[in-house]
This record gives C-alpha cells, structure tokens and sequence, in this order.
C-alpha cells in the first residue's frame, strides 16, 4: 500500500512563491488591501489579548460579551451584499459612461471618407492627413491620461518616429 502526501516544506514555499507574485503584480488587488487588512489584524489581535490577558473579572468579561453582541446585531442590520451590489453598480456605470463617451477616430475617419469624395491623388491625400492628425490629437489627448500610451510615447520625438507627425 502506498501513501501519497505532500511535503509541507514545499507547499509553504509555493504558497510563499504565491503571494510573492501577488504582491509583485502591478494591478494586484492585495497590494491595495493589504494596510488595511494589517489594520484589522492587529486591531483583532489587541481585543483578543485585551479579552483573554486583561480582563479577569468575569463582571468585566460580561460587559465585553455583551458590547460584542451588540455589535454582531447592529451589523446584520446592514445588507453589506446589498450596499457592495449598489457600490459596484455605481462603479461599472461610472467607466462604461467614461468608455461610451471616449471619441473614438473611427466614426470620424468613417465620415470624413463618405464626405471627401473623389478618387484622386489630391481627395485620397486630404482624407489621409485629416485621419492623422486626428490621429495624432487622440494620443496626444490619451498621453495625458493614459500611462501605457506616455509610456509609449513618452516626448514629441517618439511621436515623430512612428510618423504621427
């Protein structure tokens, strides 16, 4: 008969590796959770010992027992699921308001070819300026508020080596 189990020496080093990753990654939820939750562990950890090491009457372990439950009724008074349901509601609305309201060069290009009409060098190279330099204002608008595209395009220089200018 065989066992299998796995060694813990390496499960805590991949769970070490794990959250070495986590905090590691720019967009990561725990590096912004993380004070906080620092917070209420050592908030947690001061009521416990308080409650365990500090309180030795029983009258004084009472109260606290009571002050807690207290708390835990006050706190079921409040739908947290129903307040984070409205809270992500407001936030999904909020981008996706921001995302229909972006000027995308697309629409504009569209109407600009359906309106500078002509099959000649001079009609294809008005079109064709007029579609860069809306270009150009969209990532010059974008560079301003967008840190992949500063990235990108970090002076007036970079613009001109990819021809936007």
């Amino acid at each position: 008969m065989t066992l299998d189990f796995v060694d813990p020496v390496l499960s805590v080093l991949l769970l070490l590796l794990l959250l070495y990753f986590f905090f590691l990654w720019r967009g990561s939820v725990y590096k912004l959770v993380w004070p906080e939750f620092l917070v209420y562990i050592t908030m947690y950890l001061i009521l416990s010992f308080v409650y365990r090491f500090g309180l030795t009457d029983p009258e004084s372990r009472a109260m606290f027992e009571s002050v807690s439950r207290e708390c835990d009724k006050i706190s079921g008074l409040i739908p947290v699921s129903f307040v984070l349901g409205f809270y992500v509601s407001l936030v999904v609305s909020r981008w996706w308001d921001q995302y229909n309201q972006t000027p995308w060069p697309d629409n504009l290009c569209v109407f600009i070819a359906s309106n500078i009409e002509g099959e000649d060098k001079q009609a294809r190279l008005t079109r064709r300026t007029i579609a860069r330099y809306v270009n150009l204002t969209f990532n010059l608008t974008f560079r301003m508020i967008s840190s992949p595209c500063k990235k990108r395009f970090p002076t007036l220089d970079h613009m001109i080596d990819a021809e936007m200018i």
